[in-house]
C-alpha cells in the first residue's frame, strides 16, 4: 500500500523537501490512513507533517472523534489544531447545502494553518476512488461538460490527493493490517445528503447488478477524461488566439469566420472559455450558456442574449461581441439565495425555502405558491424583469416559447410587460411570477428536492 502511494505521490510531484503538509484528520478510516501514510512518506521526504480537526457541531458525539484525533497525533508527535464551526447555521446563512458549508469552513482552516507554517507547502485530502467515482456521477447527473467528468485531479494548486488511486477496500485493508481501528461517522449512512445517496444506494446498485467493478471503472474513466482535457486546453488555447480579440477585462469580440472554421468541441471550449474570462465565477457558466451564445452565430445582425454576471452577447456583423452591460434604465435583477426572502424593486417580496419532497403531501395548487424540482436547477437563480431571449418551456417534450410570445398570448398590455417578476435561470424563465411555471422544472416522481417559492402578502 505505501509503494502505491508513495509512487502516485511522486508521479504527481505532490510532496518537496522542507514543504508543510497540512492534513486533514477527520477519524474516519480515508483520513487515519492517509495521516499514517504521509507520516512516514515526510520523514522520508524531509517534510513536515500537520493534522487539523475540524468538528462540526453535526453530531452530538463529535468530541470522540477530536479525542481519537488527538490520541493518533500524541502517539506520533504530529501537530494537532483542533477546530470548531457550526456548519448547519453556516450554511442556513449563506443559503448553500450543508456539505458545501463544511468544505468551505475545512479549507478555510487549512489554509490559516498552512499560512501561520509560512505558507510553503500542500493540503492534504482523503478523497479515494470511491470518492472520485461520486464525483463524477455527481456532475454527470447534474449536467456537466468534460470538465466536471474529470472529477477531482491528483493536484491542483495547493491541494493534494495521495489516495486517490486507492479504494476504500485497499485502505481499510490496509489499516486492519496495522491494527488500527478507526471512527464511523453516522451521518454517511443518512441519505439525506446527495453524495450519501450515491454511495449508499447509486454505486452499491451498479456494483451488484452491472459490474463489481463499476466504480473503479468510473474512476479510471475519470483518469483518461482528464488526460484528454489537459490535450484539449492546450489546443483551445491556440485556437482562441485565432478567433477572440479581448478588447478589455469587460469585453471579448468572436470573429465569426475563423471560429466557425474550427470544430464544434473547440467552438464550445473557445465560448466557455470567454465567458470564464469575463465572469468572477466559473460555477454559475453551465452549457446552456455556451449553447445560447453559440446560437447567436446563425441569428441576424442586433440580435443579443444575455447571461449571468449582466454580460450580454451580441452578433454584429460578421462577429459575436460579448461585454458587461452598462446599467439601462427601467432593468433590474436580484441574485437569488436559498434559503432567504427578497424585496423585488416592483414591490413584490418572495420567500426561498428548500425541502425534502414528502410524495404524500399535496403539490400546492396556489397562483402565489409554486413548487419546483430543485435538482435541475443547477445555475445561478435571480429575480428580474424580461429580457431580450427570455424563454419557457412549455411541453414535456422541451419546446420553447419567448416571454414575449407567451405575454401576447396571455394579452398582457404592453406597458405592464417590463413590469412582470421574472424567476430566471439565464434566459430560461421558470416562473413568471403569479402566472406560469416552467415545464422543466416542475415536480415529479422523481423529484428528490424542493424549491418553494412564494409572494408574501398575496391573495392565493
Amino acid at each position: 500500500m505505501f509503494k502505491k502511494v508513495k509512487a502516485y505521490m511522486e508521479e504527481y510531484q505532490m510532496v518537496n523537501e522542507n514543504d508543510t503538509i497540512v492534513a486533514g484528520v477527520s477519524g474516519g478510516a480515508d483520513s487515519v490512513c492517509l495521516f499514517l501514510l504521509l507520516e512516514e512518506y515526510c520523514k522520508q521526504k524531509n517534510a513536515k507533517l500537520v493534522a487539523v480537526h475540524l468538528n462540526h457541531k453535526i453530531r452530538e458525539e463529535a468530541w470522540k472523534d477530536a479525542e481519537y484525533v488527538k490520541e493518533l497525533c500524541e502517539e506520533f508527535g504530529v501537530p494537532l489544531h483542533l477546530f470548531e464551526e457550526d456548519v448547519e447555521a453556516y450554511a442556513k446563512q449563506n443559503g448553500i447545502g450543508t456539505e458545501e458549508a463544511g468544505r468551505i469552513a475545512r479549507y478555510r482552516f487549512f489554509e490559516q494553518v498552512l499560512t501561520e507554517y509560512g505558507g510553503h507547502g500542500k493540503i492534504a485530502v482523503a478523497h479515494h476512488k470511491g470518492d472520485l467515482a461520486e464525483t463524477v456521477l455527481f456532475h454527470l447527473f447534474r449536467g456537466s461538460g468534460i470538465s466536471g467528468l474529470t472529477g477531482m485531479m491528483p493536484a491542483r494548486g495547493n491541494i493534494i490527493r495521495p489516495l486517490l488511486n486507492v479504494t476504500r477496500e485497499e485502505i481499510e485493508q490496509f489499516l486492519l493490517e496495522k491494527g488500527r481501528n478507526w471512527c464511523i461517522d453516522s451521518t454517511n449512512q443518512e441519505n439525506t445528503y446527495t453524495r450519501n445517496k450515491l454511495r449508499n444506494v447509486v454505486l452499491p446498485y451498479a456494483e451488484k447488478e452491472i459490474c463489481p467493478q463499476a466504480s473503479v471503472h468510473v474512476a479510471n474513466a475519470a483518469k483518461e477524461l482528464t488526460q484528454i482535457k489537459e490535450l484539449l486546453d492546450e489546443m483551445t488555447a491556440e485556437a482562441l488566439k485565432e478567433t477572440v480579440v479581448f478588447e478589455s477585462d469587460d469585453e471579448a469580440v468572436v470573429l465569426t469566420e475563423p471560429f466557425l472554421q474550427k470544430h464544434e468541441v473547440f467552438r464550445k471550449q473557445i465560448i466557455l472559455r470567454v465567458l470564464e474570462y469575463l465572469t468572477p465565477a466559473r460555477r454559475d457558466i453551465g452549457l446552456v450558456h455556451v449553447n445560447d451564445v453559440l446560437s447567436l452565430f446563425e441569428k441576424e445582425n442586433g440580435k443579443q442574449i444575455h447571461l449571468p454576471y449582466r454580460l450580454v452577447a451580441t452578433k454584429v456583423y460578421d462577429r459575436v461581441v460579448i461585454k458587461r452591460r452598462q446599467e439601462e434604465t427601467g432593468e433590474w435583477s436580484i441574485p437569488v439565495i436559498v434559503p432567504g426572502t427578497i424585496n423585488c424593486e416592483s414591490g413584490e417580496t418572495l420567500e426561498f425555502s428548500v425541502f425534502e419532497y414528502d410524495k404524500s403531501v399535496e403539490i400546492p395548487r396556489k397562483r402565489y405558491t409554486k413548487w419546483f424540482d430543485y435538482d435541475k436547477i443547477t445555475n445561478c437563480l435571480e429575480l428580474r424583469n424580461r429580457r431580450s431571449g427570455d424563454y419557457l418551456i412549455i411541453s414535456a417534450g422541451g419546446n420553447k416559447k419567448s416571454v414575449k410570445e407567451y405575454f401576447i398570448e396571455e394579452k398582457v398590455p404592453r406597458e405592464e410587460r417590463d413590469k412582470r417578476v421574472l424567476l430566471a435561470d439565464g434566459t430560461h424563465i421558470i416562473w413568471v411570477v403569479g402566472m406560469r411555471i416552467s415545464e422543466d422544472v416542475k415536480v415529479t416522481e422523481q423529484t428528490h428536492t424542493i424549491l418553494q417559492v412564494t409572494v408574501l402578502d398575496k391573495d392565493e
